[in-house]
């Protein structure tokens, strides 16, 4: 890939944890290479568990470039709202369930 001096975003989704080695080395390997075609590039990372990229940061395996976010995720944020006492906001998602489903 050719290199290029123009400044972009990249943002790399879906990244679920550095302690999978698997989804690690894919997520790292990204990284550099991206890093390698686009050195002028800022990088934000979203994933499920960021504070394992974090670590990987600290040890230098991740450019300090790179912004790690939480993963926006839809079962955490029902289980947030259904953990509160809110019987209103949880016949409301019943109700959209039962809808979606028919």
């Amino acid at each position: 890939m050719e290199r290029t001096k123009k400044k972009i975003n990249i943002v790399l989704t879906n990244a679920w944890s550095y302690y999978n080695k698997g989804d690690a080395a894919i997520v790292v390997s990204m990284i550099k290479n991206l890093d390698e075609s686009f050195p002028m590039a800022d990088f934000s990372l979203l994933a499920f568990d960021p504070e394992s990229f974090e670590l990987s940061k600290k040890m230098g395996e991740i450019s300090q470039r790179v912004n790690i976010l939480p993963e926006i995720s839809c079962t955490r944020t029902i289980k947030s709202i259904l953990s509160k006492d809110h019987a209103l906001v949880r016949t409301m998602l019943i109700f959209f369930f039962v809808l979606s489903i028919l």
